[in-house]
């Protein structure tokens, strides 16, 4: 008689299901990694949404999603919001579950993960922890500052989409995803006005 696998955690779960939605990008420069971090996907058609600190000028973006390694495209960009967006040529992207109409409390229960790039592939990585504090627009993540989180994102445990996790002035923070929304929104409306 064979023994039956064990059944992954709900937070197993739903690392899994994220790291459908999630890649691990390397910014290079003069044939060095100067930068690495994660990012979400955020269109089938090859978006991908990164912190703005994780951006180079003239930097060349290597990310890597699923068994694909692709050159980014940097197409839009805010640093006030510290968002950008990078382009890949890849199509049939999974994206998250994500909503704008989010309630943010102390003590809520969050999962971030992201990707780093492994010598086989991108690995993934999370960190189990909860909201610390909200205070205005500002969202402090109790979870250890990690640069291969930063750019990942942070899921409920309905597996929803909260945001993204980055970090600033040494603490983990979240960029909500009202904000990714938003900024998406914004790119949509140029893409639009240009075509």
């Amino acid at each position: 008689q064979t023994a039956n696998p064990p059944v992954p955690d709900f937070w197993e779960r739903i690392a899994d299901n994220a790291s459908l939605t999630t890649v691990a990008l390397q910014v290079f420069r003069d044939d060095k990694v100067i930068k690495s971090g994660s990012g979400v996907t955020v269109s089938a058609d090859g978006l991908i949404i990164v912190p703005y600190d994780l951006t180079l000028p003239n930097g060349i973006y290597q990310i890597l999603y699923q068994d694909k390694i692709s050159r980014g495209k940097l197409v839009f960009w805010d640093s006030k919001v510290n968002l950008a967006l990078l382009k890949i040529s890849n199509s049939n992207l999974n994206t998250p579950d994500m909503t704008g109409d989010v309630k943010y409390r102390s003590g809520q229960d969050i999962l971030a993960v992201g990707k780093l790039a492994g010598f086989s592939g991108p690995v993934v990585i999370s960190s189990k922890g909860h909201i610390s504090y909200v205070v205005d627009d500002q969202i402090v993540l109790d979870i250890s500052p990690n640069i291969f989180l930063s750019g990942g994102g942070v899921f409920n445990s309905s597996g929803k989409l909260l945001g993204m996790a980055h970090i600033k002035n040494g603490k983990t923070q979240l960029i909500t995803s009202k904000n990714l929304i938003d900024f998406f929104n914004r790119y949509l409306a140029k893409v639009s006005i240009g075509s």
